[in-house]
């Protein structure tokens, strides 16, 4: 369901002129991505993004896109581009070899090429989080998946959480052997480029309570 105003404004003597903004519902979070105007991302993202949102709703979400069309999507200014849309329940699949997010609700902001997460909740690879920070600064040049968390967790649940990964084939067959229990305060950091996963970095620390 869309709802608002579209307007193409084109001159003999200047550019063609966009000025929309609507709000939209759709009972498919992947079907919601053919409201948002990607043309001007690059192929590589677009198909991350198409295969990144597997399942869930869009409850709510509002586009605002004012400028040029030759600007668009404005990385130096010149124009207002804006995608707002909450997720519920929803899958996402954002590289191979990860594990998915899962039952997720969040709200997805596209504010010209940055695309951010926030007020995240769901299920990864077992482990509940909330609090999230997900974040791709730049859609158009290097673009790369920035999520970073903090929580307590079992170290039982941390092991089990990087068998999913591919850092358990970093490791080897020793981290099969790896046990243990108790609390741990735990930080990670994931970078991981869109066009590259393969060459992802991953940063954590591990704060044993008691």
């Amino acid at each position: 369901v869309l709802k608002g105003y579209r307007t193409l404004i084109a001159t003999p003597a200047g550019p063609v002129f966009v000025d929309i903004s609507a709000r939209f519902v759709a009972s498919s979070a992947p079907a919601a991505l053919n409201y948002l105007p990607l043309m001007k991302f690059k192929p590589g993202v677009v198909q991350w993004l198409d295969r990144a949102f597997v399942a869930g709703s869009v409850p709510r979400a509002e586009l605002l896109w004012q400028g040029p069309l030759r600007g668009f999507p404005y990385e130096q200014g010149g124009g207002r581009f804006r995608a707002e849309f909450t997720l519920a329940d929803a899958v996402l699949d954002y590289a191979d070899n990860w594990p998915r997010l899962e039952s997720t609700t969040g709200t997805v902001i596209i504010d010209r090429v940055t695309l951010t997460s926030v007020e995240n909740r769901g299920v990864i690879g077992g482990i509940p989080f909330a609090g999230a920070e997900i974040r791709v600064p730049n859609l158009i040049r290097d673009a790369e998946l920035d999520v970073a968390a903090a929580d307590q967790l079992q170290l039982g649940q941390i092991l089990d959480f990087i068998r999913q990964t591919p850092v358990a084939g970093l490791l080897g067959p020793t981290l099969e052997t790896v046990t243990g229990s108790g609390p741990v305060t735990t930080g990670i950091d994931l970078r991981l480029p869109i066009a590259s996963p393969k060459d992802y970095r991953l940063a954590g620390t591990f704060d044993l309570d008691g």
